[in-house]
């Protein structure tokens, strides 16, 4: 089970016909192209420094912890995360990519 605490959490869907605020998509990489494998719910922690550095430091140690998921995930290079949530009035839009070597690594984002 996901409750907010100090970490960004990344949790499978909270139930049938429920639409999280947040959320994070799987993006596995399939023979060259992009398959939607999962999409969950993105719980945040209770403070969010949403200074570019600072936010994207959290978000890939987050990621790249242990207990990251609610559930086992066993990522292949080149796949994808997307992570969507709202901080301080603003949407952010992450994209991380997944190698071996470097774990969980930001790939794009946006503030909108």
């Amino acid at each position: 089970m996901c409750s907010q605490g100090e970490r960004f959490k990344f949790c499978s869907c909270p139930g049938k016909g429920v639409v999280p605020e947040n959320i994070w998509k799987y993006l596995e990489k399939v023979s060259g192209s992009f398959d939607n494998g999962l999409v969950g719910e993105l719980i945040a922690p209770y403070l969010i420094r949403t200074e570019k550095g600072t936010i994207i430091d959290e978000l890939e140690s987050d990621l790249n912890s242990e207990d990251a998921f609610d559930f086992t995930i066993n990522p292949k290079d080149g796949d994808c995360l997307c992570a969507e949530f709202e901080a301080n009035g603003l949407a952010h839009v992450f994209i991380f990519k997944y190698s071996k070597l470097n774990g969980w690594k930001t790939f794009h984002l946006e503030e909108k």
